[in-house]
């Protein structure tokens, strides 16, 4: 992990930001997926929608800190924080 790890949670890098800094209502299009998620995990989210190219919204978050509730492809879905944080998605156009 770079130094960096910390800020990029928090700042726009190439007008990109990690899937958890949308909050509630926000959305945006998913332009990379960390090449450091776990290859099966990254395999189940793309056969789940979590594509390039595809419209998100984060819709809200789980009890307890739990998982994020996101829509993609017209269906809610529930991903970790942590593979969230690792999915970086542009402004919705």
């Amino acid at each position: 992990m770079s130094a960096t790890t910390t800020t990029d949670r928090c700042s726009s890098v190439d007008g990109m930001v990690p899937l958890t800094a949308l909050g509630p209502g926000g959305s945006g299009v998913i332009a990379h997926v960390d090449p450091d998620l776990d290859h099966s995990v990254q395999h189940r989210l793309r056969l789940l929608g979590f594509c390039e190219g595809r419209e998100i919204s984060y819709v809200r978050r789980a009890f307890w800190s739990g998982p994020i509730v996101f829509r993609v492809c017209d269906v809610h879905m529930c991903i970790r924080a942590e593979q969230a944080a690792m999915i970086r998605v542009a402004a919705a156009s």
